[in-house]
């Protein structure tokens, strides 16, 4: 018996990108407006919904690393888009949130001013067959889920509806991060599946 060939036909991949960025965001998220969420889980955002417009040289650089994910890894033809809100968050040592996905978004980011071992993003994987059982070695065909450790300065992309959850900050420093999400914009589709959006 031999293999002949292996193709991942259901793929969900999570892209992540080294930004080039000079400021202390960090510094600079703290000193940012920010309100409790609802959910009670010491997970607070901020009051603006479309804040990275206020950090230019950030936002040119996710709308980069953005425009590369398109072009470069989807290889889509055009590349067309619009990062429609963004906002801060803010997770208490100890803070967490619940699984969830970006609901009415193509593309999601987050954005990681500061590396901690104990600031976590976990995605899981939801096309996972539900027959489990003891695993060697883990991979991209048997994890229910992967955790990622974002480095300083680190962009997290992945498609909006990948359920998500930030793990336990299990430091005792207040972790910051900035997320985001984005629509194709202008023309796309084709007969009864073309949409021209115009989104300022």
């Amino acid at each position: 018996m031999m293999l002949l060939h292996n193709i991942p036909i259901i793929h969900n991949s999570i892209f992540l990108y080294q930004l080039d960025i000079r400021k202390n965001y960090n510094k600079i998220f703290e000193k940012q407006k920010i309100k409790q969420e609802a959910n009670g889980f010491l997970t607070y955002s901020s009051t603006e919904y479309n804040i990275l417009n206020e950090f230019k040289d950030l936002k040119k650089e996710c709308e980069k690393s953005v425009g590369s994910l398109i072009t470069d890894k989807l290889s889509f033809k055009d590349n067309n888009f619009k990062i429609f809100n963004s906002w801060i968050t803010k997770t208490k040592p100890k803070g967490y949130s619940e699984p969830h996905t970006h609901s009415n978004s193509w593309i999601s980011g987050v954005y990681y001013p500061k590396f901690s071992e104990d600031f976590k993003i976990r995605f899981y994987n939801d096309f996972l067959n539900p027959f489990h059982t003891k695993v060697k070695n883990y991979n991209i065909y048997n994890s229910k889920y992967w955790d990622i450790t974002p480095m300083s300065n680190c962009l997290v992309l992945f498609f909006s509806n990948m359920r998500h959850n930030i793990l336990p900050n299990n430091s005792k420093e207040d972790r910051y991060s900035l997320a985001f999400n984005v629509l194709p914009n202008g023309s796309f589709g084709t007969e009864d599946s073309f949409l021209k959006l115009n989104i300022k």
